[in-house]
């Protein structure tokens, strides 16, 4: 409906949760919430990538932009 955003407002209304906005907020920061992603790619490419394509032919290597 175009509403602002207002999750951190009620959650820091709701009693339940006993944190401010500010806390809130805080905890929600994203690089705060990758947990053990990083880990787990790593584990990823060297138990099942790296293996998969061991019997590969090597290739040109090009440049990639995100």
């Amino acid at each position: 409906d175009g509403a602002p955003p207002d999750l951190f407002d009620r959650l820091a209304a709701d009693p339940a949760f006993s944190m401010t906005r500010a806390a809130l907020e805080e905890a929600a920061r994203p690089e705060l919430l990758i947990g053990r992603s990083a880990e787990q790619v790593e584990v990823f490419v060297r138990e099942e990538l790296d293996p998969a394509l061991a019997g590969a032919p090597a290739v040109e290597a090009a440049s990639v932009r995100v």
